[in-house]
Formats: structure tokens, C-alpha cells, sequence
């Protein structure tokens, strides 16, 4: 999956994917303005952006949050040596330990039923998130459970960059699910 994060006029996602072949061609972005989503969802998700989570530097804040953390082994991530570790994100504490994100992760965890969800981390000797993993299962008091896991690489620290959103075959979600 390829995914383009823009912040320049709210906060817009562009993801493309083999998986979505059943709703547009290959070649198409699919666009979603999650500022509108959440707004419809009743998530203040200025609150949890002013509060820096989206920035790669600011994940171990989110690692601070966490229950039950162990090491797991020691393992290479892109050529650096990292220590990979296991644990549990809690959202209550992360709530609790940031009081801008509290409204907005209570209704995240109202909306979901999710109170933690397991993750891991490989931390660098410098104490930088080298590669951080996410697995989320959502939706089953709705009907619809589903299971996400994310796997997100870190790297290049410090190094400039020129990404620019996606043009041509565009298409809003909003567009497809009627919303």
C-alpha cells in the first residue's frame, strides 16, 4: 500500500493499493479528508494533531503509554541495530498522560471499544523509532470487526523532503460510500 499524508489544507490521506482493485483501477488514489470524517464521528482530531502524534518524533510518547513492555530481541532495522521490544498501548493512560488528547481518545475508545492493542517497537541506540508495529481490531460491537496491522519503517532522520500530493486518477471516498 502507498500512502501520501497531507497537511497543507486540513488533513488529507491518499492511499492506493492492489487491495482496492474492486473499487477503482490500480492506478487511482483513493482520498480521504479525515478532518471531515472525524468531525462526522465526533473526534476532535485537531486535538490529537496539535499534540504532535502524527510526527515520527513523537512516538515514544505514545511508548511511554504502554503496559507490559519486554524486550524481545535484538534485531537490525535498514542496517542499524535496534532493540525490539513488545507491549500494549493503553489508551486510558496515554489519555491520562496527555490531557489535550483525553476528549479525542475517549471517543475514540467509545467509537472503537478499544482500550489497548498490542504493538512493538524497535528503538535505536540513539533512543530513535526505527520501526514501530500496530495491530488494531475494531468494529466487532458494530458487526463489521476487522483487524489492521501497520508496520511503519523510520529512517533518513534529518534528511529533507519533497513529497507532493497525489494528481491525476484521484478519487474522494466520500464519493464511493455516499458520505
Amino acid at each position: 500500500m502507498q500512502l501520501v499524508l497531507d497537511g497543507r489544507h486540513g488533513f488529507v490521506m491518499y492511499m492506493r493499493s492492489p487491495l482496492f482493485r474492486t473499487m477503482v483501477p490500480p492506478e487511482t488514489w483513493l482520498k480521504m479528508d479525515l478532518r471531515k470524517l472525524a468531525d462526522k464521528a465526533g473526534v476532535d482530531l485537531g486535538g490529537l494533531m496539535s499534540s504532535n502524534q502524527a510526527d515520527p518524533t513523537q512516538q515514544l510518547r505514545m511508548l511511554m503509554a504502554s503496559t507490559d513492555s519486554k524486550v524481545v530481541d535484538y534485531d537490525r532495522v535498514r542496517g542499524a541495530l535496534t532493540t525490539h521490544y513488545a507491549f500494549r498501548i493503553d489508551l486510558e493512560r496515554l489519555a491520562k498522560d496527555n490531557k489535550d488528547l483525553r476528549k479525542s481518545l475517549d471517543a475514540v475508545r467509545k467509537m472503537t471499544g478499544v482500550t489497548s492493542f498490542p504493538a512493538e517497537a524497535w528503538i535505536d541506540s540513539q533512543g530513535r523509532v526505527r520501526r514501530m508495529k500496530v495491530e488494531m481490531s475494531i468494529g466487532a460491537q458494530l458487526g463489521a470487526g476487522m483487524t489492521m496491522t501497520m508496520t511503519e519503517d523510520l529512517y533518513d532522520f534529518g534528511v529533507k523532503a519533497n513529497i507532493q500530493a497525489p494528481s491525476g486518477h484521484v478519487v474522494d471516498i466520500s464519493s464511493l460510500t455516499g458520505h
